[in-house]
């Protein structure tokens, strides 16, 4: 939490914060919902989710999303 209001401190008026969920499995703590649920009360707002996305990662290809997030003032 300390990290996403640095984040939304450092950020200029009406940036974007990007986020690419992965290493993200069921057994693991947080979940996609809680880090979903804390980018919210960071003051961010979903504005748009690539979703199938080709990407590279640790050099391999995967498919994946990223959700861009609005910083709120």
């Amino acid at each position: 939490r300390r990290l996403l209001a640095e984040i939304h401190r450092v950020l200029r008026e009406n940036a974007l914060l990007s986020f690419y969920p992965t290493h993200l499995e069921s057994y693991m703590k947080p979940q996609f919902e809680d880090i979903e649920r804390e980018i919210r009360e960071a003051n961010f707002d979903l504005e748009i989710e690539y979703t199938n996305l080709t990407m590279i990662h640790d050099n391999n290809l995967e498919k994946g999303r990223i959700r861009n997030y609005r910083k709120i003032l």
